[in-house]
């Protein structure tokens, strides 16, 4: 395991997206990551395909449905997403299984390595996504889906290079704090439309088609249909395209914290008797998503809430007068830093609920007020409740998310 303290040590210590982001001076590219791969002799390459989806709201659920159904029909597949809720592991999947720490560290070693050679560093996506494509490589897959992560033409996935099969879900209001407009935004995401490799696109947007359009040198296919049945539409487009053929059964993908119900016999085991829902929303467009779902609940609904920093406090506007009672709360880890609105902060702004800093003692509060609980707001605030449920180290050892 020393190779696993050395690859988190050095990972540990490259900055992140935020910092280059928000602190001026910089301008986001995808050149770092084309650079490195370049020295690593472009592994992505030797995939038959690559699939890479992007947007504001969606695109983990399409590259989950892509890949469980490109297994489903005996191919092999790497899915690379981002972020990660628990473990560092869950941003690179072999054929549906967690990598082991012992392939992931061995990919992130080889990126360190580079960087020596290169006299420059990449930040830790980029390092985590040039890892994850070493990854694949290794085990010789057949197919490479890939969630970008925030951007589109900037983001580290768009370096990777051959033959590309991509997809946009919708435009948001997600990360104005980096792209200011709409307008930006849906050019940004666009660009993984922005390359000659490009072989077959789709999206699911409408108001933003002229943009994304000028990106692609060929035709988008637009799809259309229902916001609740849109990933599942543009997955299938994907599937059929590279299959060659319709005649296969999508089925339903799980996920996560995306609107992820905990099982009763594993709430029982944790001393949690209220039912509990984790959904990672944190934008109004996801918000507006998962509403439905949250009206069609019946009974006492109890929301524990927080939201990052850069996000604005109101857009939770939306989403808390669908609650009966609404616990804030933050997260303060060496991980996720000063990354989240503070709970009393949250409360001191909307004047309503409470607020409990802890988020494992806003679960057991919550709980004590017998309704269903639903966690929402941020991806990280759900992923240090998972931990009660799903401890780290089973999901390390049994390499799934849902470890027995």
């Amino acid at each position: 395991m020393e190779s696993v303290s050395a690859a988190q040590d050095w990972l540990n210590n490259l900055k992140t997206e935020g910092e280059f982001f928000r602190q001026g001076g910089y301008v986001p590219s995808a050149l770092v990551a084309n650079i490195f791969l370049d020295q690593l002799g472009r592994p992505e390459k030797d995939f038959k395909q690559r699939i890479i989806v992007g947007g504001s709201a969606g695109k983990g659920g399409v590259t989950s449905l892509v890949a469980q159904t490109l297994l489903q029909q005996g191919k092999t597949v790497a899915l690379i997403s981002s972020p990660h809720l628990q473990v560092i592991t869950e941003r690179i999947r072999i054929n549906g299984k967690l990598s082991s720490l012992e392939d992931w560290a061995e990919g992130i070693l080889k990126v360190q390595s580079v960087a020596r050679e290169l006299g420059k560093n990449p930040t830790f996506y980029e390092a985590n996504v040039l890892g994850a494509i070493l990854i694949a490589h290794k085990y010789n897959v057949e197919y490479l889906v890939v969630e970008v992560g925030m951007g589109g033409d900037f983001d580290a996935t768009h370096a990777i290079s051959g033959s590309r099969i991509a997809a946009v879900t919708f435009i948001g209001s997600d990360h104005r704090e980096v792209f200011k407009t709409a307008e930006n935004t849906a050019y940004a995401k666009g660009g993984i439309f922005d390359t000659p490799d490009l072989v077959a696109a789709f999206s699911g947007e409408k108001q933003y088609r002229e943009i994304l359009q000028s990106r692609s040198q060929i035709p988008i296919q637009w799809i259309k249909g229902l916001p609740s049945k849109m990933n599942k539409k543009i997955a299938r487009e994907i599937c059929e395209y590279i299959l060659g053929h319709s005649d296969f059964v999508m089925e339903k993908s799980h996920s996560p914290a995306r609107w992820e119900t905990i099982p009763e016999d594993i709430r029982n085991k944790s001393g949690i008797e209220s039912p509990v829902i984790l959904e990672g929303a944190h934008s109004v467009s996801r918000f507006e998503y998962i509403m439905p779902k949250v009206k069609k609940l019946s009974g006492k609904k109890i929301g524990i809430l927080g939201l990052k920093k850069a996000t604005d406090m109101d857009v939770l506007k939306k989403i808390i007068p669908e609650f009966d009672e609404v616990i804030f709360s933050s997260i303060e880890t060496d991980r996720v830093s000063k990354k989240l609105h503070l709970a009393k902060d949250l409360y001191d702004h909307f004047q309503f609920g409470q607020y409990v800093e802890d988020p494992i003692e806003a679960l057991r509060v919550a709980d004590a007020m017998n309704g269903k609980v639903i966690v929402i707001g941020s991806l990280f605030l759900c992923g240090m409740i998972r931990d009660v449920f799903y401890p780290p180290e089973a999901i390390q050892d049994q390499q799934t998310e849902y470890p027995a």
